[in-house]
């Protein structure tokens, strides 16, 4: 017989970012693989939701067989489809998920709506996954601001490490249309020799350094 097991499905965005996941059995559980006879085919379907807010780009749907029981992979993952999301500009914010939500003015045609990724505690060395909620209020264009910088101060504000990102590497902010909410993902090393404490941490898309604070992350021994 068939031994338990569960379908793994997963979204990955142009830079190979695993975006979404869902875990689920084979036929909805309604006809679990111990009972399925030798030489049959079954045949399964899942439904993927796309995250609302996913830029435009070209994603990779992957899938591979977890045990039932331990949860561990049973078999490798396997590409399933590329296919393209296309720019969506009606979309209301409600629509989005944003974990922590904002309204800050970054731009003179973007505004950051939110932040996500921070959740928990985090240690010297660590690599933490963040997200930020971005809107268009207008065409961008080719009054697209320079690189994305994000920064970790101190309790006192002394700055103690930069990032420079691209907003969206995949999707420029010159061609963002007015009414687009864009939800991107940045990977930060955290320094090797951060002492524990709490930290701050910002986003500046243009040469405004008095953009506040986004978010306060907590570094332990």
């Amino acid at each position: 017989s068939v031994k338990d097991f569960l379908v793994r499905v997963r979204l990955y965005d142009p830079e190979a970012r695993l975006i979404a996941q869902k875990d689920e059995p084979p036929v909805r559980g309604l006809y679990p693989p111990p009972q399925w006879q030798r030489g049959e085919f079954v045949r399964d379907v899942h439904n993927f939701l796309i995250p609302v807010g996913a830029p435009p780009g070209k994603y990779q749907l992957k899938m591979q067989t977890l045990d039932a029981e331990t949860k561990k992979p049973a078999s490798n993952e396997i590409a399933l489809a590329s296919f393209a999301i296309e720019r969506v500009t009606n979309l209301a914010r409600e629509q989005v998920f944003i974990a922590h939500p904002l309204d800050i003015p970054m731009h003179y045609s973007i505004m950051l709506w939110g932040y996500g990724g921070f959740e928990g505690t985090h240690r010297a060395g660590d690599k933490i996954t963040i997200n930020l909620v971005w809107h268009a209020t207008r065409d961008v264009g080719t009054f697209a601001p320079p690189r994305l910088m994000l920064y970790l101060r101190d309790i006192s504000g002394r700055p103690v490490e930069d990032w420079w990102r691209d907003p969206i590497t995949f999707y420029p902010p010159k061609e963002w249309r007015k009414g687009e909410v864009l939800k991107a993902y940045y990977d930060l090393q955290l320094p090797d020799d951060l002492p524990p404490g709490e930290y701050s941490l910002g986003a500046i898309l243009h040469w405004d350094f008095s953009a506040p604070d986004i978010a306060r992350i907590q570094i332990v021994p």
